[in-house]
């Protein structure tokens, strides 16, 4: 998300980094490594950090909420290296994240010894979760939100209309 105007925000809130949100402090590479976090969450979990009703309900928790490590929310065991991987893209301060790419790329490297799913098992795996989440013309789900939204804070329009 990203600051366009003095009272505008743009960006997908289901992936945006605290400091994004609030405009304070430096949007940099550990803020696309928070939205890397939360694509590496869903991936793991098959469902976003969080969820809300709103746009500022997501956001909220962005800013405040701990999130759930995914092996509670999935139910699933995993290896405890990766989930402090993803946990720490995570964090809400920018210092407490990797650092760069470079760092969580060496992190994650070391994650791979203790991760027992090959290339072979994941294919089946993301034909049948595709195959599960294909949307039905009766599907209206709004504890979700999704997409990238517009907000113009100072006269409070609504994007969604």
């Amino acid at each position: 998300m990203a600051m366009t105007a003095a009272h505008t925000l743009m960006g997908t809130p289901l992936y945006m980094a605290p400091e994004a949100i609030t405009g304070e402090g430096v949007v940099d590479g550990r803020s696309h490594l928070y939205a890397l976090g939360a694509v590496g969450y869903f991936l793991l979990t098959g469902t976003p950090v969080f969820s809300a009703k709103t746009v500022v309900g997501v956001c909220s928790h962005h800013l405040h909420t701990p999130p759930e490590p995914p092996s509670a929310r999935s139910g699933l065991p995993m290896p405890a290296s990766l989930e402090r991987a993803i946990l720490q893209c995570l964090a809400k301060s920018p210092q407490d994240r990797p650092q760069d790419a470079r760092s969580l790329q060496r992190t994650l490297t070391a994650c791979a010894r203790d991760i027992p799913w090959s290339e072979e098992d994941a294919t089946p795996w993301w034909t049948r979760f595709r195959a599960s989440q294909a949307p039905t013309p009766a599907h209206t789900d709004d504890t979700h939100v999704h997409g990238t939204a517009v907000i113009d804070l100072a006269n409070r329009v609504n994007p969604f209309r």
